[in-house]
């Protein structure tokens, strides 16, 4: 006998006394299922957002700080050699030009680059920090490559320097001599290249989202390609220079390009390395107490989600047995009086499990946490499929044999009363 087409009927008539019953049901599923499938997808985007970061940023696989003493004008020539090491793909370079930002009276600020140390100027001589190791912009935008007046600057160097985006400053650049003369620092001692700056953008290194103030004592402001040509013409250099590395092998030729470029420092050269590898497994080390805390509230939500859903569906089923008794005094046998318990139940199990898909898209926002989210290069609302396909068909599944379950035991009982 097909028991649909009366149960459907069932249905329809009785929709009207039972349906705040089944709606009860559907925002329970729904609501706290959503948020247990919006705790899991946020946990699974906050543990890849570093991951995701950087390779935005198209990383270096070793950066390579080289200090020189006796600056002299242009890139010193260990450039040159550590950009022709074996197993170096592509090498892209920064010098720290002597630098300062000025006051009304032409003199460098107290608080400013060279005169108290406490602010590092980054010129870019072929791209690094603007296409290879990327910066992340916090504010404002990136400073365009081609332009000479154009400059960003990380949180730090602003609070520093008490500036902000979108202002125009005056920046002095300083030969080495000039900066080791009596006069620096006033206005006796006139810049070799001036330039009226315009701070674009508020920006964070790659290697940078982690450190704190002690690992980071100073604050950076990031000069263009394009002016870095005139600065090195100029001979501005304060003997400071980088050099991302992209290797043949990745991270596995770290140990023997380190000693490569170790032996070919030159007279008066010294050289500090970091390793993206690790740099990623420090900043996963510190997110990792964030991603934990979302999965263990997900798992709690979802317990919780079953524990109620559960409940909810024994709830309706307890609720139809008077017209059970009828049906059975009619004539209906265990399935017909099972289907006219189960149809409402299992559409109201459907749409309940795709309003919690829809309540996870809607908390999609609000992921990544911790350190790289002011950064993340994807923000807004995110589909994690395997959430969300997989949390459906756990709440559609886990719901619809509950529901299976107690609809035949209540068809099955032959007793009086509801039940």
């Amino acid at each position: 006998m097909n028991v649909l087409r009366p149960a459907w009927y069932r249905l329809t008539v009785t929709l009207r006394r039972r349906w705040a019953g089944y709606l009860g049901l559907v925002l329970i599923i729904g609501l706290t299922g959503g948020v247990a499938l919006g705790a899991a997808a946020a946990a699974r985007r906050t543990e890849s957002s570093f991951p995701v970061f950087l390779a935005s940023t198209n990383p270096s696989d070793l950066t390579v700080q080289y200090s020189q003493a006796n600056a002299s004008a242009g890139l010193p020539p260990f450039a040159r050699v550590v950009a022709g090491l074996p197993l170096v793909r592509h090498a892209e370079s920064a010098v720290e030009p002597v630098a300062d930002v000025l006051g009304p009276d032409g003199a460098p600020l107290p608080a400013s680059i060279a005169a108290s140390l406490t602010v590092a100027s980054v010129a870019s001589v072929d791209g690094l920090y603007f296409d290879q190791d990327r910066v992340g912009v916090l504010a404002g935008r990136m400073a365009n490559p081609a332009s000479r007046d154009e400059v960003m600057m990380n949180a730090r160097a602003a609070s520093l320097l008490g500036l902000r985006v979108g202002e125009l400053v005056p920046i002095g650049f300083y030969t080495d001599a000039q900066a080791g003369s009596p006069g620096y620092g006033t206005a006796r001692v006139r810049p070799v290249v001036r330039i009226e700056a315009r701070i674009t953008g508020l920006v964070e290194f790659n290697d940078e989202l982690v450190q704190d103030d002690t690992d980071r004592p100073q604050g950076d402001l990031l000069f263009t390609p394009t002016l870095t040509k005139t600065l090195l013409a100029a001979g501005t250099s304060s003997g400071i220079s980088w050099y991302g590395l992209k290797l043949d092998g990745g991270a596995d030729s770290v140990p023997a390009v380190e000693g490569e470029a170790d032996a070919r420092l030159g007279a008066g050269g010294a050289a500090w390395f970091r390793v993206a590898s690790a740099d990623e497994a420090q900043v996963q080390s510190s997110i990792e107490p964030d991603w934990i805390a979302l999965a263990a509230f997900a798992v709690i939500g979802l317990a919780v989600t079953l524990l109620v859903g559960a409940q909810a569906i024994a709830r309706q089923v307890r609720a139809g047995g008077a017209d059970r008794m009828v049906l059975r005094a009619l004539g209906a046998g265990p399935a017909m009086v099972a289907a006219d318990c189960l149809l409402g139940l299992l559409g109201a199990v459907a749409a309940g499990a795709l309003l919690a898909v829809a309540v996870a898209v809607a908390f999609s926002p609000v992921a990544p946490i911790g350190a790289v989210r002011p950064v993340y290069p994807a923000p807004g609302v995110a589909f994690d499929w395997t959430v969300l396909g997989g949390g459906f068909l756990l709440l559609a599944c886990v719901f619809g044999a509950v529901a299976v379950a107690l609809a035949a035991r209540a068809a099955a009982r032959r007793g009086r009363g509801p039940g």
